[in-house]
Parts: structure tokens; C-alpha cells; sequence
């Protein structure tokens, strides 16, 4: 059997130790599994169920719509394993990772954490919330062997998770963008079955990975000398993240972001752009972006008054931010209605 296969089988297998599937299961997408089956702290109660299903055993691929109540620790299974997290609802972070580090994603964002053979990694929850979205896990070798990508087009993080043998667990998260948005929109929407959904969901991982590979190679440019990342310098850098996602609208200068966590100019910049996969200002931009969505879809305030929301001090300068991101005008996105809509939640049994 080939390697990767082997990888997905030993996924299924421990999964099927650890998780039983519920009685009837999903007679489309997989087999169904309760949400509080993966809580390795059973302190929350949880509303919901994820769907799974591995295409060929090439891949594995799941999909939810869950509430949670509590503090949550979900283990993470699959050992030497990418997993791709495409999340359109909540919050909450990676732990597990390198030297003590943590990864932190919230609202519609893309989050990558390679699963090093050996790590014991976690989701974690403080709150109550909803959690909506998808999940690809790729195992190693899969685009080398099986789909033939040469390394010279693998970015970094993924040319990494292909060569190393010894490596350590490590994530990066960065925000969804409108073609992994619409990608997510419709495995979560998808009703195909058998052999169909099987080519279906091979074709929207390969989609899935070319996008991600093609944003992380655009954002990709020589650093200007190594920075090395300590563990207190991950923890910094997640706390600078944190300041920008809650001043987005009006974010902080570099200089008063640096002074703020305590960290040199130059290491918040590179380690910024290493860590979450584009520079401060571009990500403040993705936030200002995604957040344009949500506004447009919760009603029908004047285009003015979401510029001014959003941080931009005359309307055509935020159409033409908007334009520029997304392809169409903010009254035509308004207007398509569909592009706006919260997913649907996987159909009932």
C-alpha cells in the first residue's frame, strides 16, 4: 500500500478506537460523529455533529455546524497529517505546538497545523460559541507521490510537511478569502453520495490546496536575514495579533505595535509574515475586508456609513478596496445576495 494511504489508515483506525460513529450514521457525506466524542476534558456540553468521509483513503475530509457551551479540548488525531481548517464561524486556538506555542483563529479564517508524528496537539474554546466549517486532512506524501508535485512548487510550509522527517508541529492561520469561502460554502452545501461525492470532494481539495499554495507563494519574498522564533517570541507575536484583530478599523502603527508587546520592529515584521502567512498591514486589511461581508450581509446600511465602520474616511475609497479584493462593487455584492449568506448546515439524516 502506498505511504500516504497507509497514513489515512491508521487515522481511520485510531479514530474508530477513539470516536464511535453515531447509529444511522450520514447516508451521504460519511459516517457521523458527535461533536463531544473528540473533548479530551469533558468540562462542555456541546450541540451538533461532524460529518467524515475519506475519499479513496487519499485524503480525509469533514464538515460541521457545532455549538458549544464551556471551555472545550478537542484532540486533534492523525498523526504526519496537514490539517487544513477552513472555518466560517468561531473562536479558539491551536495548543501542542512548537516549544509551547499556540496558533489563534477566529471568525472566517484559513488555519493550517502540521501534525508531527508524536505531538499531542488540541483544539481549545473558552466560550460558548459556534463553530462552522470545513476540514481537509492531508497526509504526507500525498501531493509529492500521488499528485506529483515537484517541491519547487510547494511554499515553504508545505515543502516542509513533504521533505522533513523530523519536524515539529507547527500551525499558521491567515484570513479566508472570497475563493476559499465560496470552496467551503459548497462542500458544506453538498448533497452528492458514493462514488460521485468521492471524485467530487478529491476535486474541491485539490482546488482547496492550489488556492492556499498560490496565496502563500504571492505573499512569499526573501527575508531579509533569518529571524529565529522563540517560544516567547510566538507568544508575542499571537499577542500583537490579538491587538490587530481588535483595532483592525484603526490599527496601531508598527512602531506603537512593537513597543506594545515588547518586541523589536524588525522581528514583529518577519516573524509576523512568517507566523500568519502576510505582513501586519495586509492583514488588518483582510479583517477590514471580511468584516465588509458580514456588514453587508446584516442589512441595508449606506455604503458611507460601513466605510466609516470600517476605518476608511470616504466611501469610494472603501469601494475600491472592496472591488479590488473581491471582484465586484459592494452594491453588487449586496445585491447577489447568495455571496452573503451564512452556510447551511449539513442536511438531516
Amino acid at each position: 500500500m502506498e505511504r500516504h494511504r497507509e497514513i489515512v489508515r491508521e487515522y481511520l483506525d485510531r479514530m474508530g478506537r477513539c470516536v464511535q460513529p453515531l447509529e444511522g450514521g450520514a447516508p451521504g457525506f460519511g459516517r457521523r460523529y458527535a461533536a463531544a466524542g473528540f473533548d479530551a476534558g469533558g468540562e462542555a456540553a456541546y450541540d451538533g455533529y461532524y460529518e467524515k468521509v475519506a475519499p479513496s483513503d487519499e485524503l480525509a475530509v469533514s464538515r460541521g455546524d457545532i455549538s458549544i457551551a464551556g471551555r472545550s479540548r478537542q484532540r486533534l488525531l492523525g498523526d504526519d497529517m496537514l490539517r487544513v481548517r477552513l472555518s466560517i464561524a468561531g473562536e479558539g486556538r491551536f495548543e501542542g505546538l512548537a516549544q509551547g506555542g499556540a496558533t489563534h483563529f477566529g471568525g472566517r479564517s484559513c488555519t493550517l497545523v502540521d501534525q508531527a508524528p508524536g505531538a499531542d496537539l488540541a483544539q481549545i474554546t473558552e466560550a460558548d460559541s459556534r463553530h462552522c466549517g470545513i476540514t481537509l486532512l492531508i497526509p504526507r506524501f500525498l501531493l509529492s507521490s500521488a499528485w506529483g508535485l515537484s517541491a519547487r512548487h510547494l511554499p515553504g510550509f508545505f515543502k516542509d510537511f513533504e521533505q522533513q522527517d523530523q519536524r515539529e508541529a507547527r500551525a499558521l492561520s491567515m484570513p479566508l478569502g472570497a475563493e476559499l469561502l465560496w470552496a467551503t460554502l459548497e462542500i458544506l452545501r453538498c448533497q452528492l453520495t458514493g462514488d460521485l461525492l468521492d471524485l467530487y470532494l478529491k476535486g474541491k481539495a485539490k482546488e482547496i490546496l492550489s488556492l492556499l499554495m498560490q496565496e502563500l507563494s504571492r505573499e512569499s519574498s526573501p527575508a531579509p536575514a533569518a529571524v529565529a522564533l522563540r517560544s516567547r517570541d510566538i507568544a508575542l507575536l499571537n499577542e500583537a495579533r490579538r491587538l490587530v484583530a481588535e483595532r483592525f478599523t484603526r490599527p496601531p502603527s508598527l512602531a506603537e505595535l512593537a513597543a506594545t508587546v515588547g518586541m523589536n520592529r524588525n522581528k514583529l515584521c518577519v516573524g509576523f509574515k512568517r507566523l500568519f502567512g502576510r505582513p501586519v498591514f495586509d492583514y488588518c486589511r483582510e479583517l477590514r475586508m471580511q468584516q465588509a461581508l458580514e456588514l453587508l450581509r446584516q442589512g441595508d446600511a449606506p455604503l458611507a456609513r460601513i466605510a466609516w465602520r470600517l476605518g476608511y474616511q470616504h466611501a469610494p475609497a472603501f469601494s475600491a478596496a472592496f472591488k479590488k479584493r473581491f471582484g465586484c462593487s459592494p452594491k453588487d455584492c449586496r445585491d447577489k445576495g447568495d455571496f452573503l449568506l451564512p452556510p447551511l448546515a449539513p442536511p438531516a439524516a
